[in-house]
């Protein structure tokens, strides 16, 4: 099986444990914190991966790093990943965690690329547009790209919504071979 999709699964396991507990929230934040960590102590990755090092011993470094600010459901979470030798897995089920709550939850991420900077209320348009078509929560993930020209491309999982200026252009200009070629012109 491919790691994202094995990360996948134990993220949203986790996260199904997390709603059954009412621990949603508190264990997003436990998993963001982990990916932080692990992000910037990359050797705490290959700590906890070497099975030279007692499983016991590896849990009792997170909880000295870790402490309170992890809940058992989070520890018991971790103790599983370690026993089936899946930790190098951790900064993917970790970065999987929020997009399995919003399953949960029922919201969907809708990338949205942008020549410039949207203003707070051009935001919220697409949001609120976004969740009448979907009929779901919609949360955005905004970024720019200059070579757009103008427009937005926004992708909601496999639905894509191109109203680029370029995209624009380029339908105007198969139209107009269309028509040139319609007319007996040759072109």
């Amino acid at each position: 099986m491919r790691a994202g999709k094995l990360a996948r699964r134990y993220a949203q396991a986790l996260a199904e444990l997390a709603a059954e507990r009412g621990l949603l929230d508190p264990v997003q934040e436990q998993a963001q914190l982990l990916a932080g960590v692990l992000d910037e102590e990359p050797t705490l990755l290959m700590e906890l991966d070497d099975d030279r090092i007692p499983r016991e011993e590896r849990l009792g470094r997170l909880r000295e790093l870790f402490g309170e600010r992890f809940s058992p459901l989070f520890y018991h979470f971790l103790r599983l990943v370690l026993e089936k030798g899946r930790a190098t897995l951790l900064p993917e089920i970790c970065a999987e965690v929020p997009r399995a709550i919003d399953r949960l939850k029922g919201v969907v991420e809708a990338d949205v690329v942008t020549a410039a900077p949207l203003a707070e209320e051009q935001r919220e348009a697409v949001r609120t547009r976004l969740e009448a078509i979907t009929g779901r929560a919609v949360r955005l993930a905004v970024r720019e790209d200059p070579g757009l020209l103008g427009g937005v491309v926004v992708r909601l999982g496999d639905l894509v919504m191109d109203g680029s200026v370029a995209t624009r252009l380029k339908r105007l200009e198969d139209r107009l071979k269309l028509g040139r070629s319609g007319t007996g012109e040759m072109g």
